[in-house]
This record gives C-alpha cells, structure tokens and sequence, in this order.
C-alpha cells in the first residue's frame, strides 16, 4: 500500500553562469543563482523525485546555513511545515546521503 504524507516538493535548477542572476519561471522562486519551487500536492519520495527529473531539476541539497535559513523562511511565509529534500536514507537506515550520489549530508539544521 502507497502511503502520501502531505509534503511539499522544493525544486532546484542550476544555472549555467551563476555569477548571473537567476531567471526563474513563473512560481519558481530565485535565490543565490538557484532557483526553488514549492508544490503542495501529496507525494512520495520517488513520485517528488519523478516529478523534478521531468523538469530538469532536482530535490534541493542544503549544503549551507545561508540556504537553509533562506528555505526555512520561505516555507514559514507560505506555512508549510514539512517538505522533502534530496537527502534519504534508502540504502541504509539512519545512514543519510543525497539522492543519487555517494555524498554524505555535512549540514544538519533540518528542523523548523
């Protein structure tokens, strides 16, 4: 049986020049050359996952405070209190790496 947690998709798309700043397309929000987008329908880790490969993007990676800071109050503002990344635990249990690599998380300030 699937089970949905209603969680939101934040997207991410890299620019080519990131000394530019970031075009993004409508909905999409720009930050630091990146560019994030907030979905508010139930999905699961792979279905979130799909939907990013489909628009050239991927679950965001939260390598810094900066950026956390910036997404925490982004989804404070839209009031959303849980959201998937690209970090998972599918391999191993308790054992956290971001999605389709073989880095380890280095940042851990995930809470509210």
């Amino acid at each position: 049986m699937k089970t949905l947690v209603f969680l939101i998709v934040i997207l991410t798309s890299l620019f080519q020049d990131l000394n530019a700043k970031a075009c993004c397309s409508n909905g999409w929000i720009a930050y630091n050359s990146h560019c994030y987008f907030v979905g508010y329908e139930a999905r699961t880790f792979s279905e979130a996952h799909h939907f990013c490969t489909q628009r050239e993007a991927y679950l965001v990676r939260i390598d810094d405070y900066l950026e956390n800071n910036f997404l925490k109050n982004m989804l404070k503002r839209s009031n959303v209190i849980r959201a998937w990344t690209g970090l998972t635990d599918q391999r191993a249990e308790g054992f956290w790496q971001w999605y389709g690599t073989n880095d380890h998380a280095a940042f851990y300030d995930w809470g509210p």
